[in-house]
């Protein structure tokens, strides 16, 4: 009995020895990944870049739906979250609430992005007649969509 005890003993004494042995070596002598030292340095638009329509800035803009009771606004949030996402693109992006839109407003824009967070929303005929008329791009997220 008294055997099994002293061998646990020292199993547990190695591993311990091993332990820090390792936790001490890791942290004498810490080291920058050289993949953290990138330098991010703003871009700039050239005047090639200007005049080539490829890279030119696209207007976006991006719809929601708001609820006034709602004192989350989710149509909102969302909007904020896409437009976010945009911002890895060469775009300007506008976001604005669905009853606020104003006959021929999308025409002004490169692409249009509504966000439907509402069930049964009532959106306006102008803005559902321009949706379909026009022949940008055009993407329809989640709700309403059969009106």
């Amino acid at each position: 009995m008294k055997r099994k005890s002293e061998s646990t003993h020292r199993w547990k004494a190695l591993f311990s020895i091993l332990f820090l042995t390792t936790l001490i070596m890791g942290c004498s002598n810490p080291t920058v990944p050289k993949v953290n030292q990138i330098e991010i340095s703003k871009v700039e638009e050239s005047s090639a870049d200007a005049q080539d329509p490829t890279t030119a800035i696209k207007k976006v803009i991006v719809f929601y739906d708001d609820d006034p009771a709602d004192q989350w606004n989710y149509g909102k949030l969302y909007a904020n979250m896409v437009e976010n996402l945009l911002g890895h693109f060469r775009t300007d992006v506008t976001v604005m609430d669905v009853a606020a839109y104003q006959a021929g407003s999308l025409a002004n824009f490169a692409a249009g992005i509504y966000i439907g967070n509402i069930y049964d929303y009532p959106l306006s005929e102008d803005f559902l007649r321009d949706v379909f008329d026009s022949k940008n791009p055009f993407m329809w997220m989640n709700s309403n969509i059969w009106q």
